[in-house]
């Protein structure tokens, strides 16, 4: 499974594989075996290639971690591929002053239309599902609001970036 690792500043993209109790973790053409103990207390330790390193760790929320190694603080946002394309979609969406204009995440096909222009949508209401890479994505409202206008109908298959509705 992909990853997106934020550490520090930097990004990374990681594939991440798992294999019994051995995680393989890949970054370019680097590969890493890690094996983690059994304990899930807040100090652990893990075998990275053969080499231990016990480590102090905290989680702030659900997809950020702060570790520590040797006295070094470091900050990690760990996101899998289609909570970072979610999260970038929410921020392309994100306003509540004026017209907000809904684009598709990703390619696929609409399966259906749960709502009309003129319909009064709350934040987060379902307004469309989008079928893409065989799984169904509700696509909602990213505000309050009248549902201005719908670019698009069941059936219709659509590119990564194209209008779906408007949100006034």
């Amino acid at each position: 499974m992909k990853y997106i690792a934020h550490l520090n500043g930097d990004v990374f993209e990681l594939d991440v594989a798992i294999h019994g109790e051995t995680v393989t973790i890949r970054h370019g053409s680097a590969s890493h075996a890690v094996v983690l103990d059994d304990h899930k207390t807040s100090i652990r330790t893990a075998f990275i290639d053969n080499r231990r390193i016990e480590f102090g760790w905290s989680s702030p929320d659900a997809h950020a971690y702060v570790i520590h190694i040797d006295g070094v603080e470091y900050r990690v946002d760990l996101q899998d591929a289609r909570a970072r394309r979610a999260a970038m979609f929410r921020r392309e969406t994100r306003g509540t002053d004026g017209d907000c204009a809904v684009h598709a995440p990703i390619p696929g096909l609409i399966a259906r239309v749960l709502a009309a222009p003129g319909d009064i949508v709350r934040k987060d209401q379902p307004v469309l599902t989008l079928d893409a890479m065989k799984l169904e994505n509700e696509i909602g409202a990213p505000k309050d609001g009248r549902l201005k206008s719908i670019a698009v109908q069941a059936g219709m298959p659509v590119e990564k970036g194209q209008i779906l509705f408007v949100v006034g």
